[in-house]
C-alpha cells in the first residue's frame, strides 16, 4: 500500500526558505510552510510563464515531481520544462494559479499537476490511495500494450501523433469505476485489506481484482494530455451523475 512520503520534510533539510513581506526568513519546516513555498513561487510569475530550465525555481518544480504519485503516467520520457497556468477550474476563484508540466516527447503540450498533492506523497482520502494501488498493480498489463501500437495512429482525444515518448494506455471503462464497482464503495475496506499485516491478504486482494479487470476492461491508446483530459472528464460527468441520482432520490423519497 502506498506510504505518506511527507515530502516537505525533505525540503527543509535540503534548505527551502521564503521572505515574508516584512522581510523575515521562514525555513520550510511544515507542510503549509511548503505550499507557501510553491504558493508564492506560482505568483512571481505570470500565467504561461515557462520557468528557466537553468533556474533554482525549476530544479525545485523537477525535486517536487519526480516524487509526485503519478509521475510515470505523467511524464514517461522525462521534463523538458515547467509553465505557470491560470487555474479555471471549478473550484478555483480570483488569481489563482498552479503549475503545469510540458512532458518530454507530448508535443508541447502541458499537463496541470497539484503542488499539494505532490508534497502530500499520496491522495488525501481512502479512494484515492485505494484507486493509485489499483493502478499500480495494472500497471503491467497496460505496459505490455503499448507494443501494440499502429505507427501512426494518434490520440482519439486531441489528435496527438502517439510515439513512444507519450503514449499512454488507459482501461475502458475508466479504472476508478473498476475499482469502485470492485470495492462495491467500500474503500476503507478495501484500503484495510490492502494494508493487513497478512500480506497473502493484500496480495489476494490484488489478484481478484487483476481477475475482475482482465474480464472487465478493454483499452484504448492516449497521449499523456490527451489522457488527463479524458479522465477529468470522465470524473467530471460521473461527479455530476451522482449528485443527479441523489438529488432524484431525495425528490422520489
Amino acid at each position: 500500500m502506498a506510504k505518506t512520503l511527507r515530502r516537505w520534510k525533505e525540503m527543509g533539510r535540503l534548505g527551502a526558505f521564503y521572505v515574508e513581506s516584512d522581510g523575515s526568513r521562514v525555513d520550510v519546516k511544515t507542510e503549509q510552510q511548503a505550499k507557501t513555498f510553491f504558493r508564492n513561487m506560482c505568483e512571481y510569475h505570470e500565467p504561461s510563464h515557462i520557468i528557466d530550465v537553468d533556474s533554482a525555481d525549476h530544479a525545485w518544480l523537477l525535486w517536487l515531481i519526480q516524487g509526485f504519485y503519478d509521475y510515470e503516467e505523467l511524464c514517461p520520457a522525462g521534463v523538458d520544462a515547467f509553465v505557470v497556468h491560470q487555474n479555471d477550474q471549478i473550484g478555483y476563484y480570483g488569481d489563482a494559479r498552479g503549475f503545469s508540466v510540458l512532458a518530454t516527447g507530448c508535443n508541447g503540450r502541458s499537463v496541470p499537476f497539484s503542488y499539494g498533492k505532490a508534497l502530500r506523497g499520496v491522495p488525501e482520502k481512502a479512494e484515492g490511495r485505494v484507486i493509485l494501488d489499483l493502478r499500480r498493480a495494472t500497471r503491467s498489463r497496460r505496459e505490455a500494450l503499448k507494443a501494440a501500437l499502429t505507427p501512426g495512429e494518434r490520440c482519439p482525444e486531441n489528435g496527438d501523433l502517439l510515439t513512444a515518448a507519450n503514449l499512454c494506455v488507459e482501461s475502458n471503462p475508466p479504472l476508478f469505476i473498476l475499482a469502485e464497482t470492485f470495492c462495491v464503495g467500500d474503500w476503507k475496506d478495501a484500503e484495510r485489506l490492502l494494508n493487513d499485516d497478512d500480506e497473502a491478504v493484500a496480495a489476494s486482494f490484488v489478484r481478484s481484482f487483476l481477475d475482475y479487470y482482465d474480464s472487465h476492461a478493454s483499452h484504448v491508446f492516449l497521449s499523456v494530455a490527451g489522457a488527463y483530459e479524458r479522465r477529468r472528464r470522465q470524473r467530471e460527468a460521473h461527479a455530476e451523475r451522482e449528485i443527479n441520482e441523489a438529488l432524484f432520490y431525495n425528490l422520489s423519497s
